[in-house]
């Protein structure tokens, strides 16, 4: 009625103190779209609570308000805030995350963020948007993703952060049958002044565009310069040390993938040398039903418009490479009609 968001709340308001109660939602597909959003939020001493969507299908996060703000699913400790930041945990057979829509467990206040902890049991598609926990001062939350197939595009990002202060990045674990990532999206978990998050992508396959892989220190330009470089980055820099990005082989996919040849193939000299042969064990029959027209004296067969012949057994005839004329139409054994000519 106001203009705000619809969403579920559970809130900590300012001057309460307590643990923040869980928002939870069963269903068998939600959509949560136009700035709408699931939020457990702390403002005041207590730590927030979580945010839990058990879905049977489909959990879809879509766009932004008229302001600009994003659809998504929330945790947070606000600046004002002292405690830790709930997590938001989906399992869904699909869960996708578009336009700006965001998930996200955070700390703008005192305490650490809390994780995100994702079960798809088919796709998660993040395309323009993003998955993110991060911390103001304290330790970032960590990601975990077990999903059938990941598809990042379109400047879909996954990562951890921390903004100032010596708390680490936290890290991001990734298990899937194999992760497609294009158009800008990246994977980060760092944390400019502490230790960067791990990023573990060893159980599934990572396909990129223009990939940018590195774990040195990079300063707070160039980290914030990786958003928006038409590049692929996985990064865990860290202001103290870096953290570890383990990446599994995919150089087995690669090495598979044979070179076509540049030769046109005529695809008439490939049967130039078949016939029709009989088989003793053939089984069904061939019925000529005929085509539009009348019979020639009343009462008679329609007139076929293929031609047809006895099938004849082979004599032993080698292939040649003469392209030769069809005879007929023939139906082999599994139902299929093919033209060819008799066996000589």
């Amino acid at each position: 009625v106001d203009g705000s968001p619809s969403g579920a709340f559970s809130t900590i308001g300012s001057g309460g103190e307590g643990q923040g109660g869980d928002v939870r939602l069963q269903a068998a597909n939600v959509e949560v779209r136009d700035g709408a959003n699931l939020s457990a939020s702390t403002f005041s001493q207590g730590d927030a609570g979580n945010v839990v969507l058990i879905i049977g299908e489909t959990a879809r996060f879509v766009g932004t308000d008229s302001a600009g703000f994003s659809s998504g699913a929330f945790s947070s400790v606000q600046p004002s805030g002292e405690g830790r930041g709930g997590n938001v945990e989906i399992r869904a057979t699909r869960l996708e995350v578009r336009q700006d829509a965001i998930l996200f467990a955070a700390s703008l206040g005192t305490g650490d963020a809390g994780d995100i902890i994702l079960f798809v049991s088919d796709q998660l598609l993040i395309n323009d948007g993003i998955i993110d926990t991060n911390a103001a001062t304290n330790s970032g939350g960590q990601v975990t993703i077990q999903a059938g197939n990941i598809v990042l595009r379109n400047n879909g990002d996954i990562q951890t952060f921390v903004a100032s202060g010596e708390g680490g990045g936290g890290t991001i674990t990734i298990a899937a049958d194999f992760v497609i990532a294009l158009e800008d999206s990246d994977i980060l978990a760092f944390s400019p002044d502490g230790l960067g998050g791990n990023i573990d992508l060893s159980q599934t396959t990572l396909f990129s565009q223009t990939l940018n892989l590195a774990s040195g220190n990079l300063s707070r330009a160039e980290l914030e310069a990786l958003d928006g470089n038409n590049r692929v980055d996985i990064n865990a820099t860290g202001g103290i040390a870096s953290g570890q990005i383990s990446i599994n082989d995919a150089s087995f996919v690669e090495n598979s993938l044979n070179e076509l040849s540049g030769e046109i193939v005529d695809t008439a000299t490939l049967t130039a040398g078949s016939c029709i042969a009989h088989s003793d064990n053939a089984e069904g029959s061939f019925v000529v039903t005929g085509a539009d027209g009348l019979p020639q004296p009343p009462g008679g067969n329609t007139i076929s418009t293929y031609p047809t012949g006895t099938v004849q057994s082979s004599t032993g005839t080698a292939a040649t490479t003469t392209v030769q004329e069809p005879q007929g139409v023939y139906r082999l054994a599994d139902g299929r009609l093919v033209l060819s000519h008799e066996c000589e």
